[in-house]
C-alpha cells in the first residue's frame, strides 16, 4: 500500500477510549493549523492539553464501565511530522444500566467554507444517557446538544 499524502497545516487528534470490554476504542478528528509545524514536543503538550480538555468535559457523560486512556497527536503535513501522545486513565461517572457499544454522540463540526463531504463529524463515546431498561435520557441528549453545539464536546 502506497504512503498517504501529506496534507498541509493538518493534525490528526485521536481520543483514545476504553467502550465497556472494548480497550482499543478510538474517536478520530483532524484540526487544521496556521503557522509552522508542530515538533514532537508540541504535540505532546497540546495532547496533554486536549487530554485534560476531554477529561474534564466527556468523564461526567462516559459510563462507569467506560474510560478515556490517552489522546495522541499526529502532524500530517510531512512523513516526518510531529507526534506525541497523552497516556492517563479517567473513568466515567454516569451510573445504571449502559447502552450498547455501538451508542454515541455524532458531533459535526462547522467549517468556515464549503468543501466535500460535508461537515466534520465526531463520533464520541459519551451521552450513553443510562437507565434501569437501556434508554435514552432525554436531559442526557440535551446535554450533549448543549455541549456540542459550544464547542465543549469537539
Amino acid at each position: 500500500m502506497p504512503a498517504l499524502p501529506s496534507v498541509p497545516n493538518a493534525i490528526r487528534v485521536d481520543i483514545l477510549t476504553n467502550v465497556g470490554a472494548d480497550v482499543a476504542a478510538l474517536s478520530r478528528i483532524h484540526v487544521a493549523y496556521s503557522g509552522g509545524p508542530p515538533s514532537s514536543a508540541d504535540a505532546t503538550g497540546l495532547a496533554a492539553a486536549l487530554y485534560t480538555i476531554f477529561a474534564a468535559t466527556l468523564a461526567p457523560y462516559m459510563h462507569l464501565s467506560d474510560a478515556l486512556r490517552g489522546v495522541e497527536v499526529t502532524d500530517l503535513s510531512s512523513p516526518t511530522g510531529g507526534q506525541g501522545s497523552h497516556t492517563q486513565l479517567t473513568i466515567g461517572s454516569l451510573a445504571g444500566q449502559p447502552l450498547p457499544a455501538d451508542v454515541c454522540l455524532l458531533a459535526s463540526m462547522t467549517i468556515g467554507r464549503r468543501y466535500r463531504g460535508g461537515p466534520a463529524p465526531a463520533d464520541l463515546p459519551v451521552l450513553l444517557g443510562v437507565g434501569a431498561v437501556r434508554q435514552y435520557r432525554a436531559e442526557r441528549l440535551r446535554d450533549g446538544q448543549r455541549g456540542a453545539g459550544s464547542g465543549r464536546l469537539g
